[in-house]
């Protein structure tokens, strides 16, 4: 890569592990790291549930989940591949919910 290109590397992520903030230190040049509240506390103005349910149950507790917010209806869902990323956003699109995706496949 020619050592004057200009890019912008992005990491993100819900916890940071130190082998991964090692290694951004390693090979980044510059990196900052932005958090918010404390590190390994969670922040007081985010409500974290925890919710067990089958596989079926899940796309319709997460609608009534985002109806219970009322018309903003805004909320960060994490899922665990970024196939269910995108499987997610379009179903949650299709019944007339904004939703945007965010995971390492997009540039």
């Amino acid at each position: 890569m020619p050592e004057d290109l200009n890019r912008t590397t992005y990491m993100f992520s819900a916890t940071m592990p130190l082998a991964i903030e090692k290694l951004a230190r390693n090979y980044l040049r510059n990196p900052v790291m932005v958090s918010v509240g404390t590190i390994g506390k969670a922040v007081e103005l985010v409500t974290q549930n925890v919710v067990l349910i089958t596989e079926s149950e899940k796309f319709g507790k997460l609608k009534r989940l985002l109806d219970e917010f009322g018309d903003q209806k805004i909320g960060i869902v994490f899922v665990n591949t970024k196939n269910n990323v995108e499987t997610v956003a379009k179903k949650l699109d299709n019944a007339n919910y904004r939703a945007t995706t965010l995971h390492s496949g997009k540039s």
